[in-house]
């Protein structure tokens, strides 16, 4: 989150509590989501430190199979 912070920086994540907070916000709603999706095996993972090009054919490659 810090790399990301000096790349597109986020007001609501300035400072080290609010960046905190924001990592607790994720754990309680969207890993549960995540938990279930990836239970009924339709979850898919991409790795966005790639290049656009590479995710957009990362991902049309999982949804078109």
């Amino acid at each position: 989150m810090q790399k990301r912070q000096k790349i597109e920086p986020r007001p609501e994540s300035s400072t080290k509590k609010k960046m905190l907070e924001r990592i607790e916000s994720y754990k309680k709603l969207t890993r549960p989501i995540m938990r279930k999706y990836q239970e009924k095996g339709v979850l898919f993972k991409v790795d966005a430190e790639q290049s656009v090009k590479k995710i957009t054919t990362q991902i049309n490659n999982l949804i078109s199979d």
